[in-house]
């Protein structure tokens, strides 16, 4: 469950139009990116093996070209690999 400060640091490096809207899409896109994080994060707690093993594909591939920290960018994705509501409580 997401708190209010967990929304507010996923949300900062969103772009907003004239009206301070977000764009739906760019939205659902970082919830959904932070969902993988919880899975791997899960993953790691049942399998018991450390979170640095659960390698994310898109951090893998390294292209010179690409713009990873463009939203818009199909191969987007979140450089942590902790869930960001425990890692602000460390």
């Amino acid at each position: 469950m997401y708190t209010w400060e967990d929304i507010l640091a996923l949300f900062e490096n969103l772009e907003t139009d004239y009206y301070n809207w977000y764009e739906f899409s760019d939205l659902q896109k970082m919830i959904l990116e932070d969902r993988w994080v919880w899975i791997n994060y899960w993953t790691s707690l049942i399998t018991k093996k450390p979170i640095e093993k659960f390698k994310n594909p898109n951090l893998l591939n390294i292209n010179p070209k690409v713009e990873w920290d463009n939203i818009k960018n199909p191969y987007f994705t979140l450089k942590w690999i902790i869930p960001i509501s425990i890692h602000w409580k460390k």
